[in-house]
Protein backbone atom coordinates (compact mmCIF):
# COMPACT_ATOMS: atom_id res chain seq x y z
CA UNK A 1 0.00 0.00 0.00
CA UNK A 2 1.60 3.87 -0.97
CA UNK A 3 0.87 6.59 1.41
CA UNK A 4 0.28 9.83 -0.58
CA UNK A 5 1.89 12.80 0.95
CA UNK A 6 -1.40 15.22 1.44
CA UNK A 7 -1.03 18.22 3.17
CA UNK A 8 -3.45 20.86 3.38
CA UNK A 9 -3.13 24.63 3.04
CA UNK A 10 -3.96 25.42 6.75
CA UNK A 11 -2.04 23.13 7.94
CA UNK A 12 1.36 23.98 9.99
CA UNK A 13 5.00 22.72 9.79
CA UNK A 14 7.16 23.29 12.50
CA UNK A 15 10.57 22.53 14.11
CA UNK A 16 9.62 24.04 17.57
CA UNK A 17 7.87 22.42 20.40
CA UNK A 18 4.68 23.37 21.99
CA UNK A 19 5.31 24.90 25.73
CA UNK A 20 2.93 22.38 27.07
CA UNK A 21 6.18 19.80 25.77
CA UNK A 22 8.47 21.20 27.91
CA UNK A 23 5.73 21.36 30.61
CA UNK A 24 5.08 17.86 30.52
CA UNK A 25 9.42 16.71 30.49
CA UNK A 26 9.29 19.06 33.73
CA UNK A 27 6.57 17.49 35.36
CA UNK A 28 8.35 13.96 34.66
CA UNK A 29 11.46 15.34 36.06
CA UNK A 30 10.07 16.09 39.27
CA UNK A 31 7.88 12.64 39.05
CA UNK A 32 11.46 11.18 38.87
CA UNK A 33 12.80 13.27 41.93
CA UNK A 34 9.69 11.93 43.67
CA UNK A 35 10.50 8.46 42.89
CA UNK A 36 13.99 9.08 44.12
CA UNK A 37 12.68 10.40 47.54
CA UNK A 38 10.41 7.64 48.52
CA UNK A 39 13.77 5.40 48.37
CA UNK A 40 15.49 8.20 50.70
CA UNK A 41 12.56 7.15 52.96
CA UNK A 42 13.51 3.91 53.26
CA UNK A 43 16.50 5.11 55.34
CA UNK A 44 19.22 2.78 53.58
CA UNK A 45 22.60 4.24 53.48
CA UNK A 46 23.76 5.99 50.48
CA UNK A 47 20.44 7.13 49.56
CA UNK A 48 20.93 10.77 50.19
CA UNK A 49 23.51 10.52 47.77
CA UNK A 50 21.25 9.22 45.34
CA UNK A 51 18.89 11.46 45.71
CA UNK A 52 21.42 14.36 45.24
CA UNK A 53 22.58 12.58 41.94
CA UNK A 54 19.14 12.29 40.85
CA UNK A 55 17.95 15.68 41.35
CA UNK A 56 21.03 17.28 39.79
CA UNK A 57 20.49 14.80 36.71
CA UNK A 58 16.81 15.76 36.49
CA UNK A 59 17.32 19.33 37.08
CA UNK A 60 20.53 19.23 33.99
CA UNK A 61 17.67 17.34 31.93
CA UNK A 62 15.05 20.00 32.57
CA UNK A 63 17.75 23.28 31.91
CA UNK A 64 19.25 22.49 29.06
CA UNK A 65 15.93 21.74 27.22
CA UNK A 66 14.79 24.80 28.82
CA UNK A 67 17.65 27.37 28.15
CA UNK A 68 17.51 26.38 24.17
CA UNK A 69 14.34 27.15 24.16
CA UNK A 70 14.60 30.18 25.63
CA UNK A 71 17.35 31.05 23.02
CA UNK A 72 15.16 29.50 20.32
CA UNK A 73 12.35 31.82 20.64
CA UNK A 74 14.52 35.10 21.04
CA UNK A 75 15.83 34.40 17.51
CA UNK A 76 12.36 33.34 16.46
CA UNK A 77 11.16 36.59 17.52
CA UNK A 78 13.79 38.56 15.52
CA UNK A 79 12.89 36.71 12.64
CA UNK A 80 9.35 37.06 12.99
CA UNK A 81 8.89 41.22 13.42
CA UNK A 82 8.24 41.78 10.28
CA UNK A 83 5.21 39.13 9.85
CA UNK A 84 2.67 38.19 12.89
CA UNK A 85 1.65 34.95 13.88
CA UNK A 86 -0.87 34.13 16.61
CA UNK A 87 0.16 31.44 18.99
CA UNK A 88 -1.19 28.17 18.03
CA UNK A 89 -2.81 26.23 20.55
CA UNK A 90 -1.70 22.80 21.33
CA UNK A 91 -4.14 20.72 19.55
CA UNK A 92 -3.32 22.55 16.18
CA UNK A 93 0.27 21.81 17.53
CA UNK A 94 -1.06 17.90 17.22
CA UNK A 95 -2.82 17.78 13.94
CA UNK A 96 0.47 19.90 12.34
CA UNK A 97 3.51 18.96 10.79
CA UNK A 98 6.51 18.46 12.84
CA UNK A 99 10.07 18.69 11.51
CA UNK A 100 12.78 16.46 11.73
CA UNK A 101 15.89 16.14 10.43
CA UNK A 102 14.70 12.96 8.85
CA UNK A 103 11.95 14.24 7.81
CA UNK A 104 8.31 15.57 8.45
CA UNK A 105 5.89 14.05 11.06
CA UNK A 106 2.58 14.21 12.57
CA UNK A 107 2.70 16.43 16.07
CA UNK A 108 1.13 13.53 17.88
CA UNK A 109 3.68 11.42 16.67
CA UNK A 110 6.70 14.01 17.56
CA UNK A 111 5.18 14.37 21.32
CA UNK A 112 4.48 10.75 21.85
CA UNK A 113 8.54 9.88 20.64
CA UNK A 114 10.08 12.69 22.67
CA UNK A 115 7.33 11.81 26.01
CA UNK A 116 8.10 8.26 25.57
CA UNK A 117 11.45 7.61 27.12
CA UNK A 118 10.84 10.28 29.80
CA UNK A 119 6.93 8.95 30.74
CA UNK A 120 7.87 5.19 30.99
CA UNK A 121 11.13 5.96 33.13
CA UNK A 122 9.20 7.98 35.80
CA UNK A 123 5.93 5.74 36.23
CA UNK A 124 8.59 2.84 35.96
CA UNK A 125 10.79 4.08 38.87
CA UNK A 126 7.58 4.99 40.74
CA UNK A 127 6.08 1.88 40.72
CA UNK A 128 9.76 -0.22 41.29
CA UNK A 129 9.71 2.26 44.62
CA UNK A 130 6.60 1.65 45.68
CA UNK A 131 6.87 -2.12 45.80
CA UNK A 132 10.34 -1.41 47.18
CA UNK A 133 9.28 0.83 49.93
CA UNK A 134 6.19 -2.04 50.78
CA UNK A 135 8.61 -5.09 50.65
CA UNK A 136 12.03 -4.37 52.03
CA UNK A 137 11.78 -4.40 56.05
Amino acid sequence: MRYRNVRFHNQRITDALHPIAYRLIMGCAALWVFTTAIFLIGGHSYMGLILAVVTFFAIVAVTIPYRLWRVGQKHRASREREETQSPVSFRAWLRGEFETHQGLMKGRDAIVLILLPLVTVSIGGLFFAIIFHFTMP
